[in-house]
């Protein structure tokens, strides 16, 4: 891990290598303010971050892939999943977000109809804190599906600059697909602590429909 910050601004960058046959490379990455900065991974005697296998909830809430899953679960369900809730701190971007679709959903119906697929990568990284927690770095793949009512008659769209572009400037009449993609660090204090996931990197990848 190389963590870094950059003169004249407040936040910083945290960078995480992995050793490959062709030497290092980066895998994984986060931004995160001076108030969020995670805390300091543990290192080996050759000052490398101790590593912490995908499976190995030793000491924590849960295991590093179990914490990806809750996350992925937490959207599908916009924020009822009821364990997948208590596992994240209320200003988690796991929660936030999840509470945002369902705004969203509420503000659609009766007109439309919205769904969330919402899948964990398999890649996840994850290093020990010198603390005994863990900082745990994983990307979210989503889909969101909006199927008109019978009997609407708005359609959907965008003016974000990004989205319209994505949507070749179309409004849709019947259903719209929109896919993302997000890289999130989670930071898992010693259980019984529960997370907070204080860096969110997100891009919308397509936008379709009819």
């Amino acid at each position: 891990m190389a963590e870094f910050g950059r003169k004249g601004a407040s936040g910083w960058w945290q960078a995480i290598f992995q050793k490959t046959s062709a030497g290092w490379r980066a895998v994984a990455m986060s931004v995160t303010t001076s108030k969020s900065r995670p805390p300091a991974a543990a290192r080996d005697k050759n000052g490398l971050a101790t590593a912490v296998a995908p499976d190995d909830g030793d000491a924590l809430i849960a295991s590093p892939r179990q914490i990806a899953q809750a996350h992925a679960r937490l959207q599908s369900t916009f924020g009822q999943d009821r364990r997948a809730r208590k596992m994240f701190t209320a200003d988690s971007a796991a929660r936030l977000n999840a509470d945002g679709r369902a705004g969203d959903r509420k503000a659609l119906q009766g007109q439309w109809t919205m769904t969330v697929r919402s899948q964990p990568t398999l890649e996840i990284y994850a290093l020990r804190t010198s603390a005994g927690g863990a900082l745990v770095w994983y990307g979210i793949r989503q889909q969101y599906t909006m199927t008109a009512r019978p009997g609407t008659s708005t359609t959907l769209g965008s003016t974000d600059r990004v989205n319209a572009a994505l949507s070749h400037g179309n409004r849709f009449a019947h259903k719209a697909v929109f896919k993302n993609a997000g890289i999130y660090l989670a930071v898992v204090p010693k259980s019984p602590g529960i997370v907070r996931v204080p860096a969110e990197w997100f891009t919308q990848i397509s936008i379709t429909g009819s």
